[in-house]
C-alpha cells in the first residue's frame, strides 16, 4: 500500500488533490492502530529515471517521510529480480 499525507497532498499537488476519489477502507498501522483512510489518488512515482502510476491511498497523518511506497511500484517498474523475493 502506497500511503500519502493529506496536508501534503494539498500543498504539493493540489491538481491531483482535486481528483481524490473518497474510501470507506481503514488500515491498521504498525503500532496496531486503525485509521481510516480519505480517499485515493493516481500520481506518477518516479524511481530511477523511470514513471509509473500508482494508486496512493491518502491519510490524515504525519509520515517521518514524504510518501511511504509499499510492494506494487517495484513490480510495475520491474526495479527487482524476481528471485530477490525467494
Amino acid at each position: 500500500m502506497n500511503v500519502f499525507s493529506i496536508d501534503l497532498l494539498q500543498k504539493y499537488f493540489p491538481s491531483i488533490y482535486v481528483n481524490m476519489k473518497r474510501t470507506t477502507i481503514s488500515v491498521k498501522g504498525f503500532d496496531n492502530t486503525q485509521r481510516k483512510c480519505i480517499g485515493y489518488v493516481t500520481m506518477p512515482i518516479e524511481v530511477g529515471g523511470k514513471f509509473v502510476d500508482q494508486k496512493v491511498y491518502i491519510f490524515k497523518i504525519n509520515l517521518p517521510y514524504n510518501i511511504f511506497l509499499g510492494r506494487p511500484w517495484i513490480h510495475k517498474l520491474r526495479v527487482v529480480t524476481y528471485s530477490f523475493h525467494h
